[in-house]
């Protein structure tokens, strides 16, 4: 596995090589907490899990359907 910093603000990127010599991201880590240094005083800090374009999308969709009553709560039993 390869390290490479963005930069001490935007965190790192972790991966590997492929065959083709194409980099292949495994693991985004902005707040260092893979690797913790010095710069930090080696603690790792509590993270969440970030969103995409991909995940953006899906999570909105959760996020409304969880919100509106369900269609079967409408009905009352005789």
């Amino acid at each position: 596995m390869i390290q490479i910093a963005i930069s001490k603000a935007e965190g790192r990127l972790i991966g590997f090589f492929d065959e083709e010599a194409i980099f292949q991201i495994v693991l985004f880590d902005p707040l260092h907490n893979a690797q913790p240094s010095k710069f930090n005083d080696y603690k790792v800090r509590l993270s969440k899990p970030l969103g995409c374009e991909v995940t953006a999308p899906v999570a909105a969709v959760a996020s409304t359907a969880a919100a509106e009553p369900s269609a079967h709560s409408d009905q009352r039993s005789p």
